[in-house]
C-alpha cells in the first residue's frame, strides 16, 4: 500500500530545500545568455517562485514516488528518487527544450540548459529520496510477553526451561 502522506510531506520539504537553491541553477542555466541577470529584481522574483512553487510541484511528485515505490528500480529511496526525477526530466525538460529549439532554431544555450536542467532533477531525486528516508514511520515494537515462574512468581526469561531463581524445572 502506497504511503501517500510520507511521500507528499517528503515532496514539499525537498521542493522548498530546491526551490531556496533554484535561482543558482537559473543564473547558471542562462550564464553567457542575454538574460543572464545578477540583479535584485530578478534573484527575488526567482527565489519567492521557487519557494511557492516548488513545494507543490515536489508534493505531485512525493504522491506519484509513493505510488511507483514498489514498482521503480533500485533498493534505495535515493536511487528511485533519481530513477524517477530523470524520467520527469526527459518528459518536463528535454522534449519540451529540443521540440520549442526545433522550432526557433536557436541552439546556441541548448546544450548548457540540457546538462544544468539534469544536474538540477538528479539533485532533486536524491535529495528527495534522502527526505523520503527521514519520513519512514518508527515501527511500533511488539510487547514481549511475560512469563513468570510458577514456583517463586519472578519474572524468568521466556526460552528457560529452569527457573535461574528456584530451580524449578519447566
Amino acid at each position: 500500500m502506497p504511503d501517500c502522506n510520507r511521500g507528499i510531506k517528503a515532496g514539499a520539504v525537498s521542493g522548498l530545500i530546491f526551490g531556496i537553491i533554484s535561482p543558482f541553477f537559473t543564473l547558471l542555466a542562462s550564464y553567457n545568455s542575454s538574460t543572464y541577470d545578477l540583479s535584485y529584481s530578478y534573484i527575488v522574483p526567482t527565489f519567492v517562485t521557487g519557494i511557492i512553487f516548488y513545494p507543490i510541484l515536489g508534493s505531485f511528485f512525493g504522491l506519484i514516488f509513493a505510488g511507483l515505490y514498489e514498482k521503480l528500480m533500485g533498493d534505495i529511496s535515493t536511487v528511485k528518487g533519481v530513477v524517477l526525477s530523470t524520467f520527469f526530466w526527459v518528459i518536463i525538460s528535454l522534449f519540451p527544450t529540443l521540440l520549442i529549439s526545433s522550432f526557433t532554431r536557436s541552439y546556441g544555450m541548448l546544450n548548457i540548459q540540457i546538462i544544468v536542467t539534469l544536474i538540477g532533477f538528479t539533485l532533486y531525486g536524491f535529495v528527495f529520496g534522502m527526505v523520503y528516508d527521514r519520513f519512514k514511520p518508527t515501527p511500533i515494537p511488539e510487547p514481549m510477553e511475560i512469563r513468570r515462574c510458577t514456583n517463586c512468581g519472578r519474572v524468568i526469561p521466556n526460552d528457560s526451561r529452569i527457573c535461574p531463581y528456584c530451580g524449578k524445572k519447566f
